[in-house]
């Protein structure tokens, strides 16, 4: 009679851990095709090009919040195509309620969450940590950032540090369905491998007056689009190439200052700043006399406390892919940190650049620059395991 029992209570136990298997796997088989065209559709913010019904749609979203890993209670569509020198996103985000649509925010890089929007990661080194995030809310507005070491965002409302900018090209509209969107990505924003046929990727809708967080993969609760190795693959991409990446970006300030009771002096300085893609995953990053005025001001904080404030960088040298510089100590302490003072100083002093270069390959850097005092910063990542990676 034990033994009965026992095998029965076995199998009561096998049969509930088969079903919450089958729960914990995530709906679809996690793989996206695009779909190759000689030339891109229009960025127009509609679906209308005949060029988008190449591709079959993606569907398959579910509930993050408010209820996980339900299906999603709007209808979404994504579709990929991609031709020798972009990646193009057609996405409908259907709406049983046009008018309940949320979309007020104009300006680029501003928070979203306040609005309806869509969003896309890519990883297309294959990392499975790293990955640029492009959103996109029903106005057309964009926002763009980086996420590093699937560290999860600072505050709720974010989804990567959106310090760092790309060149992308987005539209939308809102009709009577719900709204659609178009994304031309150029490769050339991307730093890939040549000859990677998988990316991966992952897209999710935030719908505003359900409060419903909506994601293809990575849906949920401990998760999210961050969580860039738990994302689905992207296929089908050949014959692909970033091209030559070329950056100029100079500049020249002049002025005129005169005090009373002494001669007038003329003002001028200049300097540029240059980006050249050597290969498809090696970019240089050149400097002379860095502009730092376009950079967003810190913001204003109080110091009561013995130590010293953390200011984030914010000047757009160092945040080209600083995924490469940025990895944490048992303590979290960064180890590399471009506007840390000197330590140890009776009288620090902070480091300045005057001039300077960095070159990134995959997962190498190097800065050699003009510092005081000099020094030269070099930082190799190597790949151990498929999820994992050391610092060297």
């Amino acid at each position: 009679m034990r033994l009965v029992l026992a095998a029965v209570f076995f199998a009561l136990l096998l049969l509930e851990g088969t079903a919450t298997a089958k729960s914990s796997v995530p709906a679809g088989d996690g793989e996206l095709v695009a779909v190759r065209v000689e030339k891109g559709p229009k960025i127009d913010g509609t679906l209308d090009d005949p060029l988008w019904k190449l591709a079959k749609p993606l569907a398959d979203f579910r509930q993050k919040e408010p209820e996980e890993g339900t299906p999603a209670t709007e209808r979404t569509e994504v579709r990929v195509l991609y031709d020798a020198h972009h990646i193009y996103f057609g996405v409908f985000c259907y709406d049983t309620n046009p008018k309940g649509i949320v979309a007020t925010q104009l300006r680029r890089d501003l928070d979203m969450s306040l609005d309806d929007n869509f969003s896309v990661i890519i990883d297309p080194s294959g990392s499975h940590r790293n990955g640029y995030v492009f959103e996109i809310n029903p106005l057309g507005q964009q926002l763009d950032g980086l996420v590093v070491e699937e560290q999860a965002p600072q505050f709720p409302n974010e989804l990567a540090d959106p310090s760092w900018d790309g060149l992308w090209y987005s539209a939308a509209k809102i009709g009577e369905q719900g709204w659609t969107a178009t994304i031309a990505i150029p490769f050339s924003t991307l730093n890939f491998k040549t000859g990677s046929s998988a990316w991966e990727i992952n897209f999710r809708r935030f719908i505003r007056r359900k409060n419903e967080e909506d994601l293809w993969r990575a849906y949920r609760r401990q998760a999210g689009l961050w969580r860039v190795s738990e994302a689905g693959e992207l296929h089908g991409l050949s014959g692909i190439g970033s091209g030559r990446l070329l950056i100029i970006k100079p500049y020249l300030l002049g002025g005129y200052s005169r005090l009373t009771g002494e001669p007038g002096q003329f003002q001028h300085t200049g300097g540029v700043d240059i980006k050249y893609g050597i290969r498809s995953n090696l970019i240089a990053n050149l400097t002379v006399n860095t502009d730092f005025a376009d950079a967003d001001v810190d913001q204003q904080q109080f110091n009561l406390t013995p130590f010293r404030l953390f200011f984030p960088e914010k000047r757009r040298f160092f945040l080209e892919n600083s995924d490469v510089f940025t990895f944490y100590t048992w303590n979290q302490d960064l180890m590399f940190f471009s506007r840390l003072n000197l330590i140890g100083l009776r009288s620090p002093s902070s480091i300045k650049l005057g001039r300077g270069n960095r070159t990134q390959l995959r997962n190498a850097g190097l800065v050699p620059a003009g510092l005081q005092p000099q020094s030269v910063l070099g930082h190799v990542r190597h790949a151990f395991f498929e999820s994992g990676q050391a610092p060297g």
